[in-house]
């Protein structure tokens, strides 16, 4: 094999690795949808049917608040949680599998419970309550 062919086929070779490698990145990214919306007398409500699947989590940013909420949806039952971290106010990230503060490395589970410090509380709980066909999120 002569050089010319051997740089074509190492190059062609590296290229379709590297498309590979991000086709796979693409497929296993966590998109979770962010719902935009605000508060009316410490309220927030979200309507029931845009959780379609069985088990679901969106992001509910409201516009009077610091940091998002975690609603959960897993069969019938919806839970909620202020994404701030509990060790020293920063932002906390939904994984799909659990919530983790990349500030510090404090993880959480999707109920709130502390799994890894230096944060040593839950993360707070929304309360949830069911109004005909739509969440009703108490922040204050």
């Amino acid at each position: 094999m002569n050089r010319r062919k051997f740089i074509e086929q190492t190059c062609l070779a590296c290229m379709a690795t590297t498309a590979g490698i991000s086709l796979f990145g693409i497929g296993a990214c966590n998109t979770t949808q962010v719902l935009k919306t605000s508060s009316t007398n410490g309220n927030v409500l979200i309507d029931k049917a845009s959780f379609l699947a069985e088990k679901e989590a969106k992001l509910i940013r409201v516009a009077d608040l610091e940091h998002d909420i975690l609603v959960l949806k897993e069969g019938d039952s919806f839970s909620a949680i202020y994404l701030q971290c509990t060790h020293q106010n920063n932002p906390v990230n939904y994984t799909g599998s659990g919530i983790v503060c990349n500030a510090h490395g404090s993880q959480f589970g999707l109920n709130g419970e502390v799994k890894t410090g230096p944060a040593s509380i839950p993360l707070k709980k929304i309360p949830i309550s069911h109004q005909n066909n739509q969440l009703s999120l108490t922040i204050k």
